[in-house]
């Protein structure tokens, strides 16, 4: 025991009557009132349990107003699980300013906004529905199918709609994976003719490109929570769009949490927008959903609907045997291992066989194929396993980066869709 904490029970200011706090956050354990509990993180995370869910569903229910939260210093990323159980029970009010200092809407004046949208995008005949029910509601969830342009154009919408009413907006956009925030932040700068890192940014672990003049920030799920939970608040962004939301990774549902819970903040502005091409909405609906004057109220869905412009045939493994030879796959083991990738080499290969085959023409038509992998080290080993076999080989001074962007994951201007 220190010497302060001596002195403050000698003065009377440190009372040392013992209490007993029932429920799964501390599980009946005995605390002195006053003095600070030594926590462990890793006994912290496996206490958690039926108890603290049910402690934390009550209170989501009777809870109506949040009390300010005491001012919390930086957060270290093992701390994660403790500061997200302490929103849980807490919160704070928010700080979005009644009226916008004129030096934050200059951006608008500083930068060009003079673009004409893609018209062959699903998403732009959707473009009022969606603002104006961004407008009406605090949450609202978009489904469409991939390549609608959801991720790169739905903030585009909201950053337009600022800029001509002459609002002050401040848009993150969070990406499953890092090399999606960098590529879709890249992709929107030279839709718009604008330098990565002003009005569009990104920022991925420690590598941060952004600058005052950001407006939209692409990042992933762990760069925005650490972000909330060290701010406490919403304040920092007006709206929050978690994208592809489906995947539902650790950090992304602790995420949602962590905004659920500050989305209950007196006064709270922040919009919420989450979006995906195969996520159950319903699951989204009813986590989201809340009662006024003792009725449900729910976000909205706008579902993107569109027939296919193209026939799509599936083809499974068992089917590509008579006319190519197909080594067994431990489906039980989730990596991909060298044979896999030899076997998408042959299946490119066997393309112009299948196209013939569909086509009844003796001359196949030769197109383009997209592989999806999980990850840049796979992108990398599929990217070199491919240029083994190919007569066109890059340069020696091509660089690794420009080698992953080879096939890009967003056709040119100047393509058929």
């Amino acid at each position: 025991m220190s010497y302060d904490m001596l002195l403050n029970m000698a003065r009377g200011k440190v009372p040392l009557h013992k209490i007993q706090v029932n429920g799964g956050l501390t599980e009946g354990r005995l605390v002195i009132a006053g003095r600070p509990e030594k926590k462990n993180a890793t006994v912290d995370r496996a206490r958690k349990g039926s108890g603290y869910a049910r402690e934390y569903q009550l209170q989501e229910e009777e809870e109506d107003e949040i009390e300010e939260l005491p001012a919390r210093g930086p957060m270290r990323r093992g701390k994660a699980m403790a500061a997200v159980e302490d929103l849980t029970s807490h919160g704070t009010f928010s700080e979005h300013p009644g009226v916008v200092p004129d030096d934050l809407l200059r951006v608008y004046d500083d930068y060009p906004f003079d673009h004409t949208p893609d018209k062959r995008l699903l998403i732009n005949e959707y473009k009022d529905t969606i603002l104006s029910q961004i407008e009406a509601n605090p949450v609202v969830i978009v489904k469409g199918a991939t390549g609608c342009g959801k991720s790169t154009q739905v903030p585009q919408f909201i950053l337009d709609d600022a800029r001509s009413s002459q609002i002050y907006c401040n848009i993150v956009i969070t990406q499953p994976r890092r090399i999606a925030a960098k590529s879709v932040a890249a992709r929107v700068c030279e839709e718009r003719g604008w330098n990565v890192g002003t009005l569009v940014g990104y920022q991925i672990g420690l590598e941060k490109k952004a600058s005052d003049d950001t407006r939209l920030l692409y990042c992933t799920a762990g760069v925005l929570l650490q972000q909330l939970i060290g701010h406490q608040s919403l304040s920092m962004y007006t709206h929050i769009i978690i994208d592809e939301v489906h995947e539902r990774e650790n950090e992304t549902d602790f995420l949602l949490i962590v905004i659920k819970k500050l989305m209950r903040i007196k006064g709270n502005r922040t919009k919420l927008i989450l979006m995906s091409a195969t996520m159950n909405t319903g699951k989204f609906v009813d986590y989201f959903s809340k009662r006024v004057d003792n009725l449900p109220v729910e976000p909205p869905v706008i579902e993107l609907q569109t027939e296919p412009r193209h026939l799509v045939q599936e083809y499974f493994l068992d089917s590509l045997g008579s006319i190519m030879l197909i080594n067994d796959v431990a489906i039980d083991e989730p990596k991909i291992t060298t044979s896999l990738y030899q076997l998408v080499k042959l299946l490119i290969q066997v393309f112009p066989t299948l196209d013939i085959q569909e086509s009844k023409s003796k001359k196949p038509f030769m197109g383009s194929v997209l592989i999806f992998l999980p990850g840049i080290n796979e992108i990398d080993a599929m990217y070199n396993v491919l240029r083994s076999s190919s007569q066109k080989r890059p340069s020696a001074n091509t660089t690794a980066k420009q080698r992953r962007t080879v096939a890009s994951l967003y056709p040119p201007f100047d393509c058929e869709l």
